[in-house]
């Protein structure tokens, strides 16, 4: 979850470091090179080849509180939070299947990787042992028949948390890392990963005693089982995320082909089945492995060279919706230079674009306030297409209606944009639901495309499996 306006900017968590030290050896078949692990005790050993996982957020510099000092290489600690922080969960299963699985993981209010166990208390799992070790069964729990609903509670505050629902089951795993225990969390995008057949989905979601809860679907790594999300607050207010239909990875499939036959761009291989060539879900374009052959090709190198020439001539302003205000930028040479950043901007490319997460839009140590609230809106422009249209001139000032419509230079359909995010937005109920990470991205006149919700008095948060 990506947070980038100033009404969600306590969410925007430093973006992880990746480990310096030889890749993981992991079991049952996941590739040594295929799974790496965060310096911080976060949530999560990102099992992909790039290591960015551009959905999770994560925090810097905490240490594991509640590990042991047994010298067990897997060993659980069961603990129980005040009742003044439980928060009540409903998992409604509209799904035809008897066979759901719910997982909650995150951080709690000290920083350390907690999981809800079956008997409604934060589990802790952790380890000695530098090879990733299964999580015990009693994080999984079982959701019940079609049409029911499944009570939970929250024992505690949770940070960077994820509420995972699977058909069948996922395995996680915990994994010893400086700083304390790593959770390895399923990998959409690596085929070698236990879960990569598994159809699953998670909704995101920090609750703490200073802001209460920020909740969102998302559709950022993939759009496999669809999810919808319901929060009511203190006064009664219910708000609602719909989320995509109950065949909405077919259709996506299907219109992502019918992209490709237009474009010549791989988009088809966004789709991905399982070993007996039933479609399982759909990948972002930000989650194809880095290396190898590029499906892409130089998508976008003609847009950005005619971004780059417009604004060499032309203010770009950047509206940062917070104390720097309005800055004004330009293309000098190969770098795009913004009043008041500390450092300029390169030339994008197609990873760098479809992830935010890369090349000009890497977040350092150091970038002042301007740096960090260019990056999300420069991209979110760059994903939406809106640089040369009338009105793209100020970022973001335009309605989402003018999302991924025809610019000054080329019809609205062979101009290059992120198709996964327009499509999915064309899917989804109300158009709502994060599908690239800084799609929180808006003018603060106009409702954002995010999936957002959130209260400072939650009373009921629920998370809806299949349509709702």
């Amino acid at each position: 979850m990506h947070l980038s306006n100033p009404f969600r900017l306590a969410l925007l968590l430093p973006l992880f470091e990746l480990a310096s030290s030889t890749p993981i050896i992991v079991h049952d078949g996941l590739k040594k090179e295929d799974i790496w692990v965060r310096k911080e005790n976060t949530l999560n050993s990102t099992s992909r080849h790039d290591a960015h996982s551009s959905s999770s957020n994560s925090i810097t510099n905490v240490h594991a509180t509640n590990t042991t000092d047994s010298d067990d290489t897997n060993s659980t600690i069961v603990h129980q939070a005040a009742a003044s922080s439980n928060l009540p969960i409903n998992i409604v299963n509209k799904w035809n299947s008897n066979n759901i699985k719910v997982y909650i993981s995150g951080l709690d209010d000290k920083g350390a990787l907690v999981m809800l166990g079956k008997s409604g208390q934060w589990v802790y799992p952790t380890t000695s042992s530098s090879t990733p070790q299964p999580v015990p069964d009693s994080v999984a729990i079982p959701l019940g028949k079609p049409n029911s609903t499944l009570p939970l509670t929250l024992p505690g505050y949770l940070i960077s948390g994820r509420i995972w629902i699977a058909v069948g089951g996922l395995q996680f795993f915990v994994v010893s890392t400086p700083n304390g225990p790593g959770l390895v969390q399923p990998s959409a995008a690596n085929q070698n990963d236990p879960s990569a057949e598994v159809n699953y989905a998670f909704a995101e979601l920090t609750w703490n005693s200073q802001l209460g809860i920020y909740a969102d679907i998302t559709a950022v790594d993939f759009v496999g089982l669809p999810l919808g999300i319901k929060l009511k607050d203190g006064n009664g207010t219910t708000q609602s995320i719909a989320g995509t239909p109950a065949n909405a990875a077919q259709v996506l499939c299907d219109q992502l082909k019918a992209q490709k036959k237009k474009d010549g761009r791989g988009w088809d291989q966004l789709c991905v089945y399982n070993s007996a060539k039933k479609l399982i879900r759909v990948l972002s374009p930000s989650n194809l492995p880095a290396g190898g052959q590029n499906p892409f090709g130089t998508y976008f190198a003609k847009y950005v060279d005619d971004v780059w020439n417009h604004y060499s001539t032309n203010d770009l302003t950047i509206n940062t919706q917070s104390s720097p205000g309005n800055v004004t930028c330009r293309t000098k040479g190969d770098k795009l230079q913004c009043a008041g950043d500390n450092r300029g901007y390169a030339k994008p490319n197609n990873r760098d674009i479809f992830g935010c997460n890369t090349g000009p839009f890497s977040i350092q140590q150091g970038d002042n306030a301007v740096h960090l609230a260019v990056v999300p809106r420069l991209c979110a422009a760059f994903n939406r297409a809106t640089l040369l249209i009338p009105g793209g001139n100020v970022q973001p000032s335009l309605p989402p209606a003018k999302y991924y419509t025809a610019d000054n230079q080329r019809p609205a359909d062979s101009r290059p944009r992120n198709w996964y995010s327009q499509l999915v937005h064309q899917i989804e109920t109300g158009g709502r639901g994060y599908a690239f990470s800084y799609d929180d991205v808006a003018p603060s006149d106009q409702e954002d495309q995010s999936g957002l919700v959130a209260s400072a008095d939650p009373k009921l948060f629920t998370v809806i499996v299949g349509t709702s």
